[in-house]
């Protein structure tokens, strides 16, 4: 299979991933009651929800950069290894603070909560 076939698997995984996480975490937002800062499987799901988002927009920008350079330049030969390096650097990235995010986040009083919000 080509790249761009790849990219586009990748896309749709992450469009799926979107709708699952985001359905899941409306869900439990919807079932909190007073206590919304205290479930933890509801920011568990949403930064799901978010690194899937963040994803979908990276990899459409990826997809139209590989296809903008394979209509620029036809016999181009586009360095996939780059192309993975690349995903694999902003998912970690996004992974890390939204983990980071999710710590401070259980990590501080609830005065300092209410400032994150």
């Amino acid at each position: 299979k080509g790249l761009m076939t790849k990219i586009i698997m990748v896309l749709n995984s992450l469009d799926l991933s979107v709708c699952v996480f985001g359905t899941i975490a409306t869900a439990f937002w919807l079932n909190l009651n007073e206590v919304r800062d205290e479930s933890a499987y509801y920011y568990c799901f949403s930064s799901m929800y978010a690194l899937s988002l963040e994803g979908t927009a990276f990899v459409t920008c990826l997809l139209s950069v590989t296809r903008t350079i394979s209509i620029w330049r036809p016999y181009y030969q586009i360095n996939v290894k780059a192309i993975v390096v690349a995903t694999a650097m902003f998912f970690s990235y996004t992974a890390v603070r939204l983990t980071l995010r999710l710590l401070i986040r259980y990590t501080t009083s609830d005065d300092d909560n209410n400032s994150y919000s």
